[in-house]
């Protein structure tokens, strides 16, 4: 299914604001989550029926010229973030970033890809321009009865499939993607505590190590 996202009654204003970051460019998705469990995973607890919201965030740092293509592929769990949301918004300021908007969505696969075009013969500034954050794009959604904390991602950006700049370069090298969030139920209050000695631990051997390598360099 593709759709010209321009049509959409959502499209509002690019947020736009200068930004150095020592990490790189990037493209992510936050709230990051937090950790509630013992896996790898970053979590975000909440509740059904209750509305969760994404906001996708592009960070340019690090590039040369302004970015003028990106195509991205998001993946999602249908049983716990139903589609279709319940409102979903890019924000755009056509001047000066994207002209063209698309969304490739695959019901089998849960995955979308997501594409923002400048278009050809646009003028020599158009894009993102380097050294900024951009929220692009929030995906709002009903959480279903079918929440399940199953260690397993339900909402993430998981390929960068295009990126490139004013000059015509590839620069999906310069980029690195953010984890995704698996959506779980708020802790009962034992997990809740079980979660908050494990984190206590952990912080702790993480202590004790730093001390024991201070220790090994200055010898």
């Amino acid at each position: 299914m593709l759709m010209n996202l321009m049509r959409w009654p959502g499209v509002g204003l690019l947020v736009l604001f200068s930004a150095m970051s020592a990490s790189g460019a990037s493209l992510r998705f936050v709230p990051e989550g937090t950790q509630l469990d013992g896996d790898a995973i970053s979590d975000a607890a909440t509740t059904p029926g209750a509305l969760f919201s994404f906001f996708l965030e592009l960070d340019t740092a690090g590039l040369s010229n302004p970015l003028v293509v990106l195509e991205y592929q998001v993946l999602r769990d249908f049983s716990e973030l139903p589609t279709p949301p319940e409102s979903f918004e890019f924000f755009n300021e056509a001047q000066l970033s994207f002209q063209d908007f698309a969304i490739d969505e695959n019901q089998a696969t849960e995955e979308a890809i997501i594409r923002l075009l400048r278009g050809d013969g646009g003028v020599a500034d158009a894009g993102v321009a380097p050294n900024t954050v951009a929220q692009l794009q929030r995906d709002t959604y009903k959480i279903t009865d079918r929440l399940v904390n199953d260690g397993k991602n339900d909402f993430g950006v998981v390929n960068l499939l295009r990126a490139v700049d004013s000059t015509g370069a590839d620069v999906r090298s310069l980029f690195t993607l953010g984890g995704g969030i698996d959506v779980q139920p708020v802790p009962e209050p034992a997990t809740a505590c079980v979660a908050l000695v494990a984190a206590a631990t952990c912080v702790g051997a993480r202590r004790r190590q730093r001390r024991l390598t201070l220790r090994c360099q200055v010898a």
